[in-house]
């Protein structure tokens, strides 16, 4: 594949992904008000049991979405190029950690929470008192520490590069920047057990994330060696 061929899969791959984000979030928004937080185990499997649609929307979304953004991590370096080279590499190899991560977290909770949702329903009070205590047991990065925090970093990372090196549009760079601190903040938040500022930060996240992929995007499109 050549680096144009390339650029321009990363850069129709960040514009899905991009589109995906609101679709997550919207899906997010229309579910029921016990599974927007796992604060309540049984109450998140009860309600799932009988509404799992707009959940399994946006696990759904999440996945397909982080798949899709590792050909913009792989296609980002091309247009940054020449910045230094150890950050970029840095920041390029925690993002193809993180969204990984990201993606086998939701494929997770897709396969593994309907039938815990569904035995939940028809156990005793003592196999669903067991069964909501290991909810948590599907996280696969609790705290987000390498899903949120690594893309938070990457976010950062190149964005930071592109504004050192006017490689795009400093408001880019800025909506960027921000998006990367939001992130963090939602480990903040998960990690101090502060709910109010993961959500404040979720919300940022969702505005500014799609913007940074989409503009990235079409940047990436037009790029030519």
């Amino acid at each position: 594949m050549t680096d144009r061929a390339l650029t321009r899969l990363g850069g129709t791959c960040a514009i899905l992904a991009g589109a995906l984000l609101p679709v997550s979030a919207i899906a997010f928004l229309l579910m029921p008000t016990a599974q927007q937080t796992w604060a309540d185990p049984a109450a998140y499997l009860e309600s799932f049991a009988e509404a799992p649609t707009y959940a399994l929307i946006e696990y759904s979304a999440n996945v397909v979405g982080a798949i899709l953004a590792l050909a913009v991590v792989i296609a980002v370096p091309y247009i940054l190029r020449p910045v230094h080279e150890g950050w970029l590499r840095w920041a390029t190899m925690i993002a193809v950690l993180g969204y990984p991560v990201i993606a086998v977290q939701y494929l997770r909770e897709i396969a593994l929470i309907p039938p815990m949702a569904e035995r939940y329903m028809m156990a005793d009070a003592a196999t669903r008192a067991a069964t909501a205590a290991n909810l948590y047991l599907v996280f696969l990065d609790p705290h987000g520490w390498i899903s949120y925090g690594a893309i938070g970093a990457w976010l950062l990372a190149i964005n930071i590069l592109a504004l050192l090196r006017a490689r795009w549009p400093r408001v880019l760079a800025i909506v960027g920047i921000a998006g990367g601190i939001a992130y963090w903040l939602i480990v903040a938040g998960t990690v101090l057990h502060i709910e109010a500022l993961v959500t404040i930060a979720a919300a940022a996240g969702v505005i500014l994330a799609p913007i940074t992929l989409i503009w990235i995007g079409l940047i990436l499109r037009r790029w030519s060696p």
